[in-house]
């Protein structure tokens, strides 16, 4: 039987990133990999990217949003998400703990490789990024 609708993917990666702060810097940084489906296709990935899901833990100094841009390769410099700002959601009872979250929509085509690279910055203050989940359809 074909398959019909949508069918909702996510990547995930749980390495702990520390100071987050002003700057994009290659060392601070989430890889993930995302795998074509389609065993006909010629692409690596072609998929709509939905969403990004960041959880970010010891807050401090101010921060009230979060920087994201991905990149396809690990410097930084091949963009398909471009900066992006997030505001935070913090922790109903623990002030130094939240998330931002990314709506992307679009379809995204990685013409070598599987993998994908998220960089973060803050505006003011500093953070921890525990958690990336990178959400898809196809």
């Amino acid at each position: 039987m074909a398959k019909t609708g949508n069918f909702n993917h996510s990547s995930t990666n749980t390495t702990t990133v520390t100071g987050i702060a002003a700057t994009y810097a290659v060392g601070r940084v989430h890889k993930h990999t995302l795998l074509a489906t389609d065993p006909l296709s010629s692409a690596k990935y072609v998929n709509k990217i939905e969403g990004i899901y960041v959880r970010i833990n010891t807050i401090s100094g101010g921060a009230t949003s979060l920087t994201c841009q991905g990149s396809f390769d690990a410097a930084g410099d091949d963009i398909w998400f471009p900066n992006t700002e997030g505001e935070l959601a913090i922790g109903v009872t623990t002030a130094t703990k939240g998330a931002a979250v990314f709506e992307f929509k679009l379809p995204v085509h990685i013409e070598v490789g599987s993998d994908v690279y998220l960089f973060f910055k803050m505006g003011t203050g500093s953070c921890v990024v525990d958690k990336t989940t990178i959400t898809w359809s196809e």
